[in-house]
């Protein structure tokens, strides 16, 4: 499978554990893009939430539609990608001193999520 994306930097890749057709990258302009690769080579979904980097993303292993990430903004963000705006929650950005470097999902309990700066 070859990504076809205007975005050229790819920080991470992230392939959802429920669907396993459908992948999400971050780029380093702050966008997240959700492929499909059964149907497309070019992403069905831009996220663009984030005002820096996207470093870090991780999707939800009870959710199929659940992706959290981190950024270089300093803040943490999960998302829906079956519900505009997409957007559902973030961790306050006073929280983290610096970029988000590591998000994580529980497999065991997916109401909670790692965030690490």
């Amino acid at each position: 499978f070859n990504l076809n994306s205007s975005n050229k930097n790819v920080l991470d890749v992230s392939w959802n554990k429920l669907v396993p057709w459908i992948l999400a990258t971050s780029h380093d302009n702050g966008i997240i893009e959700i492929w499909d690769t059964r149907i497309n080579r070019f992403p069905i979904l831009n996220i663009k939430e984030h005002t820096n980097s996207v470093i870090n993303i991780d999707w939800s292993p009870s959710h199929c539609e659940m992706l959290i990430s981190g950024s270089a903004d300093r803040t943490s963000k999960i998302f829906s990608i079956n519900q505009p705006p997409h957007f559902l929650t973030h961790i306050i950005s006073d929280t983290f001193k610096s970029k988000v470097n590591c998000v994580n999902f529980c497999t065991s309990n997916p109401n909670i999520v790692l965030a690490n700066s």
